[in-house]
């Protein structure tokens, strides 16, 4: 671990130090060396990987060496201003925060808790899907399972009692 954090990284860890009692699973950093984080869920299957910067946050699953898809991709472009802060990649309203901290937290940290909670948290399976030469997806499923003419590749239980 670095011997001082990156300006993203301890918004992250500050914002997680005080939210962490909000997840319905429990998170853990790792800190990297390019000013990201590497976040773990409890029970995570090894196959997710989850990693945040100041520009993203993604959680995407990788099965045989291969990048198999996205479960969350979420983005963020800070832009100052005068005023504060915004979002470059927002183009219906324009919202300035007074910090990069609080442009984060709404663009990246909130959503994920969001995610956590209202999908992974709630599923039962990870279920991937497809053929790795042409077309891959992985999605998560809380009680049904994908329709028998879908291909099939791996149902990996999450939560584990």
């Amino acid at each position: 671990m670095p011997r001082r954090l990156g300006h993203f990284q301890q918004a992250f860890t500050d914002w997680l130090d005080v939210n962490q009692p909000r997840f319905a699973v429990a998170v853990r950093l790792q800190m990297g060396k390019s000013g990201s984080v590497s976040i773990e869920l409890l029970n995570q299957p090894a196959c997710l990987r989850i990693h945040a910067n100041r520009i993203n946050l993604g959680v995407w699953v990788h099965w045989d060496a291969i990048t198999w898809d996205a479960l969350l991709d979420l983005d963020v472009l800070a832009v100052r201003t005068r005023q504060g802060y915004r979002c470059g990649l927002c183009e219906d309203v324009v919202q300035i925060w007074p910090d990069l901290e609080l442009l984060w937290a709404d663009h990246l940290f909130e959503p994920f808790v969001q995610w956590v909670n209202a999908s992974y948290a709630k599923a039962e399976t990870l279920t991937l899907l497809g053929n790795a030469a042409t077309c891959t997806t992985a999605q998560l499923f809380r009680y049904e399972q994908p329709q028998a003419t879908n291909e099939v590749v791996a149902v990996i239980p999450l939560h584990p009692h």
